[in-house]
């Protein structure tokens, strides 16, 4: 990340925290790889922003196996929509400084 912006970042990632969980894989950042590494990478079907990328931001949520019309298995739709919520508003910032990063 361009020096710059790194105050910008950890204004993002704790206003990201204190929403929902967030974390960041920095095994999977490819800032800083070697050339071939980098071209490999632009040849496959990856979002060009991983190229500059430091590291992998994780922010979901989850919960145990559901089956609809298993008994004791149903989805808990209510709950997954409120989680869903949370994970929009803590990405939010995350978006905003960068818009075009992600799925």
């Amino acid at each position: 990340m361009r020096p710059e912006r790194q105050v910008s970042l950890v204004d993002a990632l704790i206003s990201a925290a204190n929403e929902w969980s967030v974390t960041l894989h920095t095994n999977k950042g490819l800032a800083g790889g070697s050339d071939y590494a980098l071209s490999s990478t632009a040849e496959t079907a990856m979002s060009p922003e991983v190229l500059d990328a430091f590291a992998l931001l994780i922010c979901a949520a989850d919960g145990p196996p559901a089956w609809p019309g298993t008994p004791g298995h149903q989805p808990d739709v209510e709950q997954g929509r409120i989680q869903a919520a949370a994970v929009s508003r803590a990405m939010a910032p995350i978006r905003a400084l960068v818009p075009n990063a992600g799925a």
